[in-house]
């Protein structure tokens, strides 16, 4: 399973309900689970979260975050991909010092900014 998984830490006013770049990636393969979640996400969604990223075989983090947002519950998820050490490339959107730091530990394959994407690369980060 391959997932894509669109985090964003920002005031629930502002967080968005829809991915910006969910269309692409349903286009790279309609196959690809998609799962979103914010930093006011309860426990019980966070869950199903943590066993889409177990079950995945590699995942495609997109953060949207502001900078002085706390990470709160999203730790549980991003902690899930370190510990059982999934293949993930990122997507940034917005910057996020404490949040880089904890990316950085992921040892991503690539990462992009969301409006200098190489859709090529995304691709075959998916395919291979």
């Amino acid at each position: 399973m391959k997932l894509y998984c669109y985090l964003q830490l920002k005031p629930i006013e502002q967080v968005k309900f829809v991915s910006p770049i969910g269309e692409q990636i349903k286009a790279i393969d309609p196959s690809i689970i998609q799962f979103e979640a914010d930093n006011q996400s309860d426990l019980y969604h966070l869950k199903r979260g943590v066993e889409f990223i177990e079950e995945s075989s590699m995942v495609l983090l997109h953060i949207d975050a502001l900078p002085n947002e706390k990470i709160g519950p999203l730790s549980k998820l991003l902690e899930t991909i370190r510990r059982h050490k999934k293949p993930v490339s990122v997507i940034w959107e917005g910057e996020h010092d404490i949040l880089s730091k904890t990316i950085s530990m992921l040892n991503p394959k690539k990462e992009y900014q969301l409006n200098g994407i190489d859709w090529e690369e995304v691709k075959s980060f998916y395919v291979h």
